[in-house]
């Protein structure tokens, strides 16, 4: 947003404070964009146990969704991130079954949202969403 740049840059100068913007100071977003296809971002180095393609499906929807102007992004990033998080710590290998998604579902950050994406990834092992946003964020 140019004008919330703007506010606070003046901001800054009111208190001699310098400022740089996100794009000054980390670069363009294209250098993010080349990470996430890189694979780096994706989350999936050092990830194991029984879960790892829950949890890297998470994390790049995650990734990709931070990349997106979408309004509630700031949640939704909070919670794949939790997801993942609580998934990589469970070791029982999650099955696309009422039994297993009942007891994922226990899990602290995981909710209803967060099984029809698991159930999804399972049956067809991929994530609509994740092609949805690698095509609007011009990765795919």
């Amino acid at each position: 947003n140019p004008a919330l740049g703007d506010t606070d840059r003046a901001f800054g100068d009111s208190l001699c404070l310098p400022f740089q913007s996100a794009e000054e100071f980390f670069g363009p977003p294209t250098e993010l964009l080349e990470y996430y296809a890189s694979g780096d971002g994706a989350g999936a180095a050092g990830t194991g146990g029984p879960n790892a393609g829950i949890v890297q499906m998470f994390r790049e929807l995650a990734n990709l969704t931070s990349l997106t102007q979408d309004d509630k992004k700031g949640f939704k990033v909070s919670a794949y991130r939790k997801a993942a998080d609580a998934i990589e710590g469970y070791a029982t290998t999650i099955v696309d079954t009422k039994e297993s998604l009942k007891e994922v579902k226990k899990l602290p950050g995981v909710g209803q949202a967060s099984l029809d994406k698991i159930s999804e990834f399972l049956s067809t092992g991929s994530l609509a969403k994740i092609a949805e946003l690698r095509t609007e964020v011009g990765m795919a």
